[in-house]
């Protein structure tokens, strides 16, 4: 069975700078022209499984024609926001996902905020194929150090300050915190609701985590639970 992955000759594109760094966010809606036709590939040909990261909920690898559509797709804008090399040769990786946890159930890690990467060239492309009662992406600031998004040695330095302060609070017998997103290491700069067939593209680097809504349903049903793609470009030097 074939299906539709063309994209929609007319979406309404907008870009949202965040933050102090101006982080550019470009928001897509109408990516595509026939979005059921994404989410029955979903149903049809997808098989989902626990997420062998810390990605709260099922997993499945997209076929390769995704990826491909959606990177020629998103290129244009890719080039026009960024500035990126789009005639050379990019690698793209790309996953569904729904989450089928609800905050109350996440790990430290998932509730915490993070990087896909450091790598500057690297650009990840958010495909919503829910609504909005799902909730959608935020953006952050780490407080102590005032990065929002990070190389190698920042990443490193913010990591290691969580991780010192998680001890602290350990061995002073208090219960780790158990809100996702803005606590007292990350302040929420922005945040983004979830629309059917809405793309967020942002830097990989950048720190982010899902904004849940803690009424969503979390079901693991693709046509009824937070259904997304995630597609990670890497582009040239």
């Amino acid at each position: 069975m074939s299906y539709d992955l063309a994209p929609n000759e007319k979406p309404v594109v907008k870009v949202e700078r965040i933050g102090r760094e101006q982080q550019p966010v470009i928001v897509v809606d109408g990516i595509l022209r026939d979005p059921e036709s994404v989410v029955r590939l979903a149903v049809e040909r997808l098989r989902f499984v626990p997420a062998q990261s810390n990605y709260p909920g099922l997993n499945a690898a997209a076929p390769n024609e995704y990826a491909a559509a959606m990177m020629r797709t998103v290129a244009p804008l890719v080039h026009e926001t960024f500035g990126f090399n789009i005639q050379a040769p990019a690698r793209a990786q790309s996953f569904f996902g729904i989450v089928t946890l609800p905050p109350t159930r996440m790990n430290a890690q998932q509730r915490r905020p993070h990087t896909d990467t450091t790598n500057p060239l690297q650009l990840a492309v958010l495909h919503y194929l829910c609504d909005e009662s799902h909730g959608g992406t935020a953006f952050f600031r780490h407080r102590a150090t005032g990065y929002e998004s990070v190389d190698d040695q920042q990443l490193r330095q913010v990591k290691e300050m969580i991780s010192a302060d998680a001890e602290a609070q350990l061995k002073a017998g208090l219960p780790p915190p158990v809100t996702l997103g803005d606590d007292r290491h990350f302040e929420r700069t922005a945040a983004l609701d979830s629309k059917f067939n809405r793309v967020l593209i942002y830097r990989s680097r950048v720190f982010h985590s899902q904004n849940l809504n803690p009424t969503a349903n979390f079901s693991p049903d693709p046509r009824k639970g937070r259904l997304t793609a995630n597609t990670f470009i890497t582009y040239p030097g």
